[in-house]
């Protein structure tokens, strides 16, 4: 008999009822609305941030990048980047880069499909 009313009270824990007169525990989050409580967790410390921006900027600048589109190195060049039209190579400087990162915005607008959830 005891084993049936633990089962029984069971049962209606998992359907969602606590076994109470007619108090309902179960739950309703808005999936629509939903927010993250917890602060973003750092991957990577400052110091090794630095050494990959570092170690970006000296692969930019020494090794360089392959560009194919022929329009696209010769932008490149008038930013001052040196260009290599035989291997098709671009040497792009530590202050080209430091031009583009400070002339970009400091945050962009994400459209959502509903106008309400734009971030």
């Amino acid at each position: 008999m005891v084993d049936d009313a633990a089962r029984n009270l069971r049962r209606e824990r998992r359907r969602g009822r606590t076994g109470e007169a007619g108090s309902e525990t179960s739950r309703r989050p808005d999936y629509r609305s939903l927010k993250n409580p917890f602060l973003p967790q750092p991957i990577f410390s400052a110091d090794q941030v630095a050494a990959i921006h570092d170690t970006a900027l000296r692969v930019l600048e020494q090794l360089g990048v392959k560009v194919l589109l022929p329009e696209a190195r010769a932008i490149l060049a008038r930013a001052g980047a040196l260009v290599d039209e035989d291997s098709q190579m671009v040497r792009i400087g530590r202050d080209i880069v430091a031009a583009a990162l400070g002339s970009a915005p400091k945050s962009i607008r994400v459209h959502a499909g509903d106008r309400a959830r734009d971030l």
